[in-house]
């Protein structure tokens, strides 16, 4: 328990947001905010993309910074299940959109078969590289690089296999 909540606490108090400014932007109650700040209680899922968005109306950068700690902690802790999700995630979404593995290769200004690899799980995105996914999709389609990450998140089922 408690890797958004760390990596909320760290930017919080980086951008001196208040966690009752988070609270009203995300509208909802403070005491929401306070137990994934002093992990009494995770947030997961869509929970997730709200504090991101609620973050970006506040700050950009901080939005970023989370989504960041977020995933760099989620990949130093997770499984094999768990780091195999970009790849479904990321076929999923490609499939979704019609967007080519060559399409999303271009806009992150790497090679076809690096995304190849993800989107057939041989290969496991790091951290920085799930952001870079998420910026390359964006380019192309802001819904797509959105839906990426919710699937990215879910934990729902991680637990199935």
């Amino acid at each position: 328990m408690g890797k958004a909540g760390k990596a909320l606490k760290q930017v919080l108090k980086r951008y001196g947001i208040t966690q009752n400014r988070l609270a009203v932007v995300m509208q909802v109650g403070r005491s929401n905010v306070h137990r994934w700040v002093y992990e009494v209680a995770d947030p997961v899922g869509d929970a997730i993309l709200e504090i991101r968005k609620g973050l970006n109306t506040i700050n950009p950068a901080a939005a970023e910074e989370f989504i960041g700690l977020y995933l760099d902690e989620s990949f130093a802790s997770g499984t094999i299940e768990t780091m195999r999700k970009a790849g479904k995630s990321l076929r999923q979404v490609l499939e979704a959109y019609g967007i080519s593995q060559n399409k999303l290769a271009i806009a992150m200004g790497i090679g076809r078969s690096t995304i190849h690899h993800w989107v057939n799980e041989s290969r496991d995105p790091g951290g920085d590289a799930i952001l870079e996914i998420r910026k390359g999709l964006h380019q192309i389609n802001p819904t797509a690089a959105e839906e990426f990450i919710r699937l990215y998140l879910d934990e729902s089922d991680e637990n199935e296999n």
